[in-house]
């Protein structure tokens, strides 16, 4: 997974990093649950992160019918418990 985050460049690539490393322990977010880890102050930035994390696999959107409260999913992590 971290070398997916590498394709980000440095800066994005270490928020990606940050991020990763809180997912092992809350791998089910929000949009708030990014700022408060990153520190980005605006929910668009924050969106603008989740995006970037799901072109690379690593977040999934749960609800794909929500628009208002989506939640956020490290699905390949979650699947691990599953088996």
């Amino acid at each position: 997974m971290y070398t997916k985050t590498q394709q980000l460049g440095k800066t994005s690539a270490a928020t990606a990093v940050t991020i990763l490393r809180h997912l092992y322990a809350q791998p089910i977010i929000d949009i708030g649950k990014i700022q408060e880890w990153t520190g980005v102050s605006t929910r668009t930035g924050a969106q603008k992160i989740i995006d970037r994390l799901i072109k690379l696999d690593i977040l999934v959107q749960r609800d794909t019918e929500a628009v208002y409260g989506r939640t956020y999913e490290y699905r390949s992590y979650l699947t691990l418990f599953q088996k």
